[in-house]
């Protein structure tokens, strides 16, 4: 078999032009789905909007990447350390304090050591206040030091309430993750709110592959196709659109596949099949319900959210 037939096939390839019409019968699918507006079930949005292709790995991935960021600035950073001096606000105390205790803290940031200091200093009513701070200086015991407060968070002047300090370029590395993820779900949210517009409100008809041709992206060691559908819309208009898909139709057998699309702009269309049964199944009177696979999918988020959030709990205790 030829190079181009492994690449491109098209149905011309396999049927004469002059043979090449387009089914007039409704697909079995289609004599099922009641007319537009359909309705569309809580947890099929959730499944689309959510979870559908990439969704679940990058929910997957935000949920871990922000434990890492949150427990990041939990325990060895603080945000007041990324704010301007001027929004922090910080006021230098005319009591001067002193050193209790200075020692390394296990930390270092481009090959320098992070030292942890502790100490103490009175305030005007005589109690003896104590704090924690970082820099990058060891610092003597019972040396003297120039206090500094911001709300109620003390520190020794010129060094940081967090181990990591306020370098912006350690903020902006450690989110890039959470940015990414959230990236993947918009892109993930926009494309699942095209196809249940089309669910809810698209019009139906038969469609032909005419054609296909490899994107050269591979996911999950299957290669993706784009294949070319030739339908006809409500008008009597030949229209040609193309769906991505890991599972392209066979060209040879020309089953007709039911195909809804957006009246406006027809072009924007999607394949029914492509989603049954794994992602929905349809009832006897033409209704969208979960297939088992979509309902353990988003049982699986709904433990990740919990876990996030029992984690993020157990940070915030701690």
């Amino acid at each position: 078999m030829s190079e181009h037939w492994n690449d491109t096939l098209s149905a011309e390839d396999v049927f004469p032009t002059s043979t090449q019409t387009l089914p007039h019968s409704p697909t079995p699918w289609q004599r099922q789905l009641p007319p537009a507006p359909r309705f569309v079930p809580f947890l099929v949005r959730c499944r689309f909007l959510l979870t559908l292709e990439m969704g679940f790995m990058a929910w997957f991935l935000f949920f871990f990447s922000t434990l890492v960021v949150f427990s990041l600035f939990w325990f060895w950073g603080n945000g007041r350390d990324f704010l301007p001096e001027c929004v922090a606000a910080w006021e230098t105390l005319p009591t001067q304090g002193w050193v209790t205790e200075s020692e390394e803290s296990g930390l270092s940031i481009n090959d320098v050591p992070i030292q942890e200091h502790t100490f103490s200093w009175i305030s005007p009513q005589g109690e003896e206040i104590s704090g924690k701070c970082y820099s990058d200086e060891l610092l003597s015991q019972d040396e003297p030091v120039t206090i500094q407060r911001s709300g109620k968070a003390y520190r020794i002047v010129n060094t940081t309430l967090g181990a990591i300090g306020g370098n912006p370029w350690m903020l902006l590395l450690v989110m890039i993750f959470p940015a990414a993820a959230m990236f993947l779900i918009w892109l993930a949210f926009r494309k699942g709110g095209k196809l249940l517009r089309l669910l809810a409100y698209g019009e139906t008809s038969p469609a032909l592959a005419t054609r296909q041709e490899p994107t050269g992206t591979i996911q999950n060691e299957h290669r993706e196709w784009r294949v070319f559908y030739t339908f006809q819309d409500s008008g009597g208009k030949l229209v040609e659109t193309s769906i991505r898909t890991l599972s392209p139709p066979s060209l040879e057998e020309q089953i007709p596949q039911t195909l809804l699309y957006n009246p406006e702009k027809p072009q924007e269309a999607m394949i029914l099949e492509e989603y049954l049964p794994e992602t929905l199944t349809l009832s006897e009177s033409g209704d969208f319900q979960l297939s088992a696979k979509s309902r353990r999918i988003l049982l699986w988020l709904a433990g990740l959210a919990a876990l996030w959030g029992m984690g993020l709990w157990w940070m915030i205790q701690r």
